[in-house]
């Protein structure tokens, strides 16, 4: 199973970049060339164990021929270890900047539903994991090409000094990876917990920081910082199981290099005395096994290593399996406004007490201007989410144009559907790019038209002009008359106003409802408010919402209230 998600990573990964590929090639054939270099030296080194043991003639001019040769194979091996480990770091770095644009727009196209304060920290941390999962699957593949080599020459020697010892090893072998591959296993499942949980402490801290000003002046800090404590603990108990894993794997892997040297010396010493080999067989053969286990080592850490992010890599591979670069394209034009339909729709909140939005069933026609009023808490908000797509139905069918969402399922209406919300969100930047955000390539006389639509140039804002955090150089009013230029900029076909000029003066609230209502049949409308004033009586179509009913109020109806509340007022 493991086997196929790290084919679903690397394949692609390798497909999409032509540098990583042949950087993993450029890593691989630098590995083959330092194996033989250690080969080499390797079988020098018993050349002079023969040397100084023997009594042959000129023994000492050949002695430090071979020392002056070996030392040149050593600084050769040195060179080419700095630049397997530079390659291997430049590998690294291109898969970093490969995948991350992929898990970078994984992240980035998640739902509205999906995306909140909570969660960002979370998501940050996920991010960088996963990204960090396929470097090493990467790297690892490109590394593995120097340990094979010196596995091959190894048995080769090994079997010159002695066939038990190949014999031996193939059957320690099978044993030694099983118990490596459970406590790898295992290792990766609790460095994995261990993350989620650094994630989510972070994500609890940052929450915290951003609800300091309500937590202050309620003096409720003591009780936060309690549960970041618990937090804290919980993750330092994962880690603390994680890393017992961890010392277990790398008390296993001292320990069998040892017996594993032990073992070459106390069979290749039998085969000296039986067989009558020279004690330079033995040397070499040894230490070609301690170069082998050298490498082993490091292909022990990389299986564990990738063994802990496995179940990152499976989170990921779903991701790197589809279109790598995706085609954006720039709409060339507004789409006509789609009809909205429900039928029968409820929707409840897991654990709350009743339905948000009961049995509502209305039909709204392309290009009309539809008001919806009713107490706090009644269910506009939760009737705006469903008409974006953000919460599915529990219960009936919503159609918008020829988009069916069912119950239990999200789909994103955006751009077709864009609501603006008197909750505004700035990025910190000029108000021109905060406008822009949703179409980029939009003229600077089509922003300005838009500009002066909403009135913000006579509140005194430049719109090269910074906003600050989250647009904190602003007012209130004018954070919303940005919002609501960055919605019509890009032309929606149905406008969604929830409490829109809550912060507006009512003078300025009506001459922007003026140039909204101006617009008719161009797009569907629906202001969402619980002060609608003036504009009752301009919209097609009145809904109030209470306690989760939707009902219609007929426009003669609205009028026989609204002359009934005049009576009343003049007696």
């Amino acid at each position: 199973m493991d086997l196929r998600v790290y084919a679903k990573v690397a394949l692609p990964i390798f497909r999409a970049s032509r540098k990583v590929r042949q950087l993993a090639l450029r890593t691989s054939i630098i590995g083959v060339i330092n194996a033989g270099l250690q080969v080499g030296s390797a079988i020098l080194l018993g050349d002079i164990f023969n040397v100084i043991v023997g009594d042959e003639a000129g023994g000492f001019s050949t002695f430090w021929t071979y020392i002056m040769i070996a030392a040149l194979l050593w600084a050769a091996s040195s060179l080419f270890s700095n630049i397997e480990i530079r390659s291997g770091g430049a590998l690294r770095e291109h898969c970093n900047f490969t995948i991350g644009h992929v898990i970078g727009s994984s992240v980035f196209s998640l739902t509205a539903s999906e995306t909140n304060e909570m969660t960002s920290a979370i998501q940050l941390n996920r991010m960088n994991e996963d990204t960090q999962a396929c470097s090493e699957l990467v790297a690892f593949i490109g590394v593995v090409a120097k340990p094979i080599t010196l596995a091959v020459a190894a048995v080769i020697f090994a079997t010159l000094l002695n066939p038990v010892i190949p014999v031996l090893v193939i059957a320690l072998v099978p044993a030694y990876a099983f118990v490596m591959a459970r406590l790898a296993a295992r290792s990766g499942l609790l460095f994995f917990d261990a993350s989620e949980r650094t994630g989510e402490t972070s994500a609890f801290l940052h929450e915290t920081l951003m609800g300091l000003s309500v937590l202050i002046p309620y003096n409720a800090t003591g009780r936060r910082k309690a549960l970041y404590s618990l937090r804290l603990k919980q993750r330092m108990r994962s880690m603390l199981a994680a890393q017992k894993n961890s010392a277990a794997i790398q008390t296993l892997s001292a320990s069998s290099q040892g017996l594993l040297a032990l073992l070459v010396l106390i069979v290749g010493g039998i085969s000296i005395q039986t067989q009558n080999l020279d004690i330079g067989t033995l040397v070499t053969a040894n230490a070609m096994v301690l170069y082998l286990w050298g490498s082993a080592q490091s292909l022990v850490q990389g299986v564990t290593s990738i063994a802990k992010l496995t179940p990152n890599l499976n989170r990921v591979s779903g991701a790197l399996t589809g279109e790598l670069h995706r085609s954006r394209h720039r709409p060339s034009a507004m789409r006509a406004a789609p009809g909205i339909r429900f039928r029968n729709v409820s929707f409840h909140y897991p654990g709350a007490d009743r339905p948000a939005i009961v049995g509502a069933s209305f039909t709204i026609q392309p290009g009309e201007r539809v008001l919806v009023t009713g107490p706090n808490g009644a269910g506009k908000t939760t009737l705006i989410r469903l008409l974006t797509g953000m919460l599915p139905p529990t219960k009936g069918t919503i159609e918008v144009g020829n988009t069916h969402i069912l119950p239990g399922e999200t789909k994103s209406l955006f751009p077709l559907v864009l609501p603006v919300s008197q909750d505004v969100f700035l990025f910190e930047t000029s108000v021109l790019e905060n406008i822009a955000v949703g179409r980029p390539w939009a003229t600077d006389s089509e922003i300005d038209t838009i500009i002066d639509m909403v009135k913000l140039r006579q509140t005194g804002v430049d719109k090269n002009a910074e906003v600050g955090e989250r647009g904190a150089r602003l007012s209130g009013g004018q954070r919303q008359r940005i919002s609501l230029a960055r919605a019509l900029i890009c032309n929606p076909p149905v406008l969604l106003l929830d409490e829109p000029t809550a912060a507006v003066d009512g003078e300025s609230c009506v001459a922007l409802y003026d140039e909204l209502f101006r617009q008719k049949g161009k797009r569907t409308l629906i202001i969402v408010s619980h002060n609608p004033g003036a504009i009752e009586t301009r919209v097609d179509r009145h809904f109030r919402i209470d306690r989760g009913k939707i009902t219609e109020i007929s426009f003669y109806n609205h009028v026989r209230e609204s002359l009934s509340a005049s009576e009343a007022n003049s007696t």
